[in-house]
């Protein structure tokens, strides 16, 4: 990433991949398209999140961890005839990569799922 944003910024420094970084990045109110690329599988539609991460370790290997909660959202999973509506949770991201659904709920045929 950085080498991709280096010719943006004019600079000439290019890190190498066994520096340190950390970062936290924090973006609240985004629109839930960012989760496609989380879980492209669900197929977000609409909807906002926000998201909390934190990233460490080299440019090489970097760690990330922390959620990301969404409301209001309207998601089509394939295995669905329908799109539900009303669909909340959060996502956790652990230091190990492993990304998990914290908590889930939507609407279906007038009644409300829920998965913990």
């Amino acid at each position: 990433m950085w080498r991709l944003a280096e010719p943006l910024l004019g600079s000439s420094y290019v890190p190498s991949d066994d520096e340190w970084i950390i970062a936290n990045v924090d973006i609240k109110k985004n629109r839930l398209i960012l989760l496609n690329s989380f879980a492209p599988q669900v197929g977000w539609e609409g909807g906002n999140s926000n998201v909390k991460l934190r990233v460490s370790g080299t440019i090489g290997k970097p760690v990330v961890a922390g959620k990301i909660s969404f409301s209001d959202g309207r998601m089509s999973p394939a295995l669905l005839d329908e799109s539900v509506p009303g669909v909340r949770g959060e996502i956790g991201v652990e230091r190990n990569g492993v990304i998990s659904f914290k908590s889930l709920s939507g609407r279906c045929d007038g009644a409300v799922l829920r998965s913990k």
